[in-house]
């Protein structure tokens, strides 16, 4: 007893770590005759190889199989197989496996076989793969269609559900006569349906309000269906019936196109591919090929053991022709070869002219902002800003779509934020006045160091969120046309002028009220702007000089109605290149500027 209870631990053990490796799945060895315990472990309902005579279930449990018309091949794709006919005779020709309950899955399962169709085989002839459905609303019908005027076909899954039947298709696939191909489906038990030719998706299809299947009492059907004469017109072999989805590529390619939309002459930020491999042995001298505009890079791709996943680059070539490309990676060859396709656009450059920054806009409105010369548009806000309104982590990958697509527009994207507006919620940042009250209306203190804080630590977040973004051209920084600053009395306050005044008992001075007015003054280089857009111009320069990376522009707004003042950072060097102008929607009219 000590000895089996062994073998049993060993063979989970075994079956475990063929499924996982690293936390990566395993996927079934499907280009090779399934043994062991992919043939016989607790995931198969069943596995068909028609090896010998007579025929059985490989799986171990002991289904009878009935030949009603088919006939044992000696020649299958790995030994035997089962010949169907041709479909020439109408005939029914088919193995029909007695009822066992296990073969009605109820919840996820796949299905899958290799297929061969006869040279001679009538292109108009439907095949049936497995039916266990008949004329019933239950359990699972598996067919292939006619071949249409190009030859191709599409294979077909029916679903019952007890009630009503839900019938599922894949993508044109062709298979030609005389050729092996291993064909598969998988069901997730909620509705959604997937193929597989070779380990290739074809299609998938997803109906709602579907859930588990209803089981039937039906023999199992395989190459022929229960309630017509149509029978699969070739030869099938390694028919397998699991538990549970399935996964039959033998590695798999990821692309992360982040960005799709690029300037022409820019530069190039590359995209991403993970190859990650999902056999159970090394991935050896596999090659990987680019293809882009008619023009192919290949190389060999580094040595991957199982589980092990390899990330490599791609920066598209920008001197293309302004216009949209399709980009192909792919890997291997014949039946194992896996590929994935995204698109990319290049846009023509714009001459470089005065910025006109649209505010209010939205995507509908590009092709207007065109019209009118806009060189910006405001696609970000306090919303979209880390710590001042998003608080998901993952947020900037929403924001980087409508920035893509305004650059497929001439537009750049400018984020306009107001880090004040988010401690003006706190009582315990007001300035207070000589009674220890908060002035009316309220004022930001920005003495205490919160208000700093959180204007570097919004700063870097989102710098670190674009940085890799050309597209996010500047920060317009909010300001009203005349300063409300008012002289603070907090405790702080008082103590910093002590130690700055020199003076002990407390100060008695007389504290003159300033108004900074907000002008646009141009001289030398210089320019006066209110207290809050300094403090914040210093905080996003320092960061702009000391990190060397971050906005091209950012846009100081001087004035509600007379325009904005302009400074550009980057290579480390600040740059002030004068006025730009500001634009608003109709929907958010122009504020006369307050009374002095």
């Amino acid at each position: 007893m000590q000895i089996n209870l062994t073998a049993l631990c060993i063979a989970v053990l075994f079956d475990v770590g063929s499924r996982a490796w690293g936390g990566v799945p395993i996927q079934d060895p499907w280009e090779e005759s399934y043994r062991n315990l992919d043939a016989t472990g607790a995931q198969v309902l069943g596995c068909w190889k028609f090896d010998d005579l007579p025929l059985s279930d490989a799986s171990g449990h002991g289904a009878q199989i009935i030949l009603a018309g088919a006939s044992f091949a000696p020649s299958g794709r790995f030994g035997g197989g089962l010949r169907c006919g041709s479909g020439k005779d109408g005939a029914r020709h088919a193995a029909v496996v007695a009822f066992q309950a296990r073969h009605s899955p109820t919840g996820a399962f796949s299905a899958e076989m290799w297929a061969r169709i006869s040279a001679d085989a009538v292109a108009t002839t439907p095949g049936c793969l497995l039916d266990k459905q008949g004329n019933r609303m239950e359990d699972f019908r598996w067919s292939l269609t006619s071949a249409d005027e190009r030859g191709l076909r599409r294979m077909t899954v029916n679903l019952g559900y007890g009630a009503f039947v839900k019938g599922f298709e894949s993508e044109p696939v062709l298979l030609p006569g005389g050729e092996w191909r291993h064909l598969a489906f998988t069901y997730d038990g909620a509705g959604g349906v997937a193929f597989f030719l070779d380990s290739q998706p074809v299609g998938t299809g997803f109906q709602e309000r579907c859930a588990a299947l209803q089981a039937g009492d039906q023999p199992l059907h395989i190459g022929g269906c229960i309630a017509t004469p149509a029978s699969f017109p070739g030869d099938l072999d390694e028919v397998r019936l699991c538990a549970g989805v399935r996964g039959f590529a033998a590695f798999s390619l990821d692309v992360s196109n982040e960005r799709h939309v690029w300037e022409r002459m820019g530069r190039p930020i590359p995209l991403k591919i993970t190859c990650t491999n999902h056999r159970a042995r090394p991935l050896i001298g596999a090659n990987m090929t680019f293809e882009a505009a008619g023009v192919s890079q290949s190389f060999i791709f580094p040595d991957l053991e199982p589980g092990a996943s390899h990330v490599n680059e791609y920066g598209p070539d920008t001197a293309l022709k302004p216009g949209s490309y399709t980009l192909e990676v792919s890997m291997g060859t014949g039946s194992g070869r896996v590929s994935r396709m995204t698109e990319f656009e290049i846009v023509a450059r714009r001459t470089q002219m005065l910025p006109l920054i649209m505010e209010g806009a939205r995507q509908q409105d590009f092709s207007h902002l065109r019209e009118l010369a806009c060189t910006h548009w405001i696609g970000m806000t306090n919303v979209d800003a880390p710590y001042l309104g998003a608080s998901e982590r993952h947020h900037h990958l929403k924001v980087r779509p409508r920035m893509d697509e305004g650059l497929a527009f001439g537009l750049k994207t400018v984020a306009a934020l107001s880090p004040w507006r988010v401690l003006m919620s706190d009582a315990s940042q007001h300035r207070i006045d000589r009674g220890g009250s908060a002035y009316e209306p309220k004022d930001l203190n920005a003495f205490g160091g919160k208000s700093l804080g959180l204007a570097a630590a919004a700063a870097q977040r989102l710098m670190v969120a674009f940085r890799d973004y050309p597209t996010w051209a500047g920060v317009w920084l909010d300001s009203a046309p005349i300063s409300k600053a008012q002289p603070g009395f907090s405790a702080a306050e008082r103590e910093a002028y002590r130690k700055f005044s020199g003076l002990i008992a407390s100060f008695q001075a007389k504290i003159f009220r300033k108004r900074f007015k907000a002008e646009e003054a141009w001289t030398g280089g210089c320019c006066q702007i209110s207290r809050r857009i300094e403090c914040c111009l210093i905080m996003t320069l320092f960061l702009v000089t000391t990190a060397g990376f971050g906005p091209k522009e950012a846009v100081g707004r001087m004035s509600v109605k007379r325009g904005a003042l302009a400074w550009t950072g980057g290579d480390r060097n600040v740059r002030m290149f004068g006025l730009c102008t500001i634009l608003r929607c109709a929907s958010h009219p122009l504020q006369a500027p307050a009374k002095r």
